[in-house]
């Protein structure tokens, strides 16, 4: 294995055979252009999507269960549910999810962190999607506001 410097960036070799095209490399840098370039474009409506992503991520981490048979339930659901959405919004065909995939993978998500949420805190004291424990919310309004406030500051300062 070698790794060479081309016009392009470095690139992965073995002996003579290139093992990644140069137009695929990404380095950090243009990385961080795209995520810069995806939050300045990010709709209002998207960025509370995100934020309830977050919310889920905080307190499914906290409350998370090995349980298979709650997971593949909440796969059921998902894909039961999510099909219906998909039906219920447009045709459910290939090219509708290649051209709107992060919409088709939304209905799909949709329910199936609705219901894993649902049973992983089942019994312990939420209140709508409260936790009893101050800190854990706490922690999901900072890190719901962190991701707020780069996503303001890079649409006003880019």
């Amino acid at each position: 294995m070698l790794l060479l410097r081309l016009d392009k960036g470095w690139v992965l070799a073995s002996n003579t055979r290139l093992l990644v095209k140069p137009s695929c490399v990404i380095f950090p840098t243009e990385r961080i252009i795209m995520i810069l370039s995806y939050l300045k474009q990010l709709p209002n409506g998207i960025l509370i999507l995100w934020c309830y992503l977050i919310w889920y991520l905080v307190m499914a981490s906290s409350y998370f269960v090995w349980d298979a048979r709650l997971w593949l339930n909440s796969m059921g659901l998902a894909l039961i549910v999510g099909t219906a959405l998909i039906l219920a919004t447009g045709p459910l065909n290939l090219n509708r999810i290649k051209t709107q995939f992060f919409q088709v993978m939304r209905l799909v998500l949709c329910p199936f962190f609705v219901s894993s949420f649902s049973a992983l805190t089942k019994g312990k004291g939420f209140f709508l999607l409260f936790s009893p424990i101050w800190l854990e919310n706490l922690v999901a309004v900072l890190a719901c506001c962190v991701f707020i406030i780069l996503s303001v500051s890079v649409k006003r300062f880019t």
